[in-house]
């Protein structure tokens, strides 16, 4: 059978955009793509890792991923390439800069507030209840006079 131009580039088209041939990586390779994938945050389903999503956004997520880290990209770098191209959001842990340590200040700063409230009203309440019984208790010496 002789085998045109035209189809052997399809053949070979085919076999490039096949995800068997995407897929047939190395185990470590495959092992450092799941840890990402788990750390990526699927564009369409804004509550879905990359990992745990079916989308078709999401599986070229992953193939780009996986052609990162073929390619010899370690982790940090393949989360910059995709931080880069889809921006920060991507990224379910936000990176730890000037800008956005409001982000991870920001709970212990109300965890912290929330407490000082409580204890502050706490306090209101012993102080009410100790004037009001010294009160109650001063009156009574003063009726019983």
């Amino acid at each position: 059978m002789r085998l045109t131009l035209k189809t052997s580039l399809i053949i070979l088209a085919l076999l490039v955009l096949s995800p068997t041939f995407i897929y047939a990586q190395s185990a470590e390779d495959l092992e450092r793509a799941n840890k990402i994938y788990k750390e990526v945050r699927c564009p369409v389903c804004t509550t879905q890792t990359v990992s745990e999503s079916d989308t078709a956004l999401s599986q070229n997520l992953k193939e780009k991923i996986l052609n990162q880290i073929t390619s010899g990209k370690t982790d940090a770098e393949v989360l910059e390439f995709l931080s880069s191209a889809y921006g920060d959001d991507i990224l379910l842990m936000p990176r730890t800069e000037a800008r956005t340590l409001p982000l991870w200040f920001a709970p212990w700063l109300v965890v912290i507030l929330g407490g000082l409230g409580i204890l502050l009203v706490h306090k209101n309440r012993q102080n009410k209840n100790a004037r009001s019984q010294h009160e109650s208790s001063s009156t009574e010496t003063d009726n019983s006079t």
